[in-house]
């Protein structure tokens, strides 16, 4: 059995605008970057970069992401 761990941070930037960095113990590294609009929808890229020797055949991926929120957030 393997066992993994993701370790993930994010900076937000005037409720708007987010970056990200996260790693996957002996698997990956990813950076983020993200949009909110409204408070509501929710847009983002990452790309992976692999670190373990599948590397030697992949370049790394790319992940858009695309959410909605439906309710709003009370504070």
């Amino acid at each position: 059995m393997l066992i993994q761990f993701d370790f993930n941070t994010r900076v937000i930037y005037l409720d708007m605008i987010w970056l990200g960095l996260s790693y996957r113990t002996q698997d990956a590294l990813s950076l983020l970057i993200g949009y909110t609009y409204d408070n509501r929808i929710h847009i983002g890229y990452s790309y992976d970069f692999t670190t373990t020797d599948l590397r030697k055949y992949n370049s790394g991926t790319h992940e858009i992401m695309i959410g909605y929120r439906f309710n709003d957030i009370k504070k």
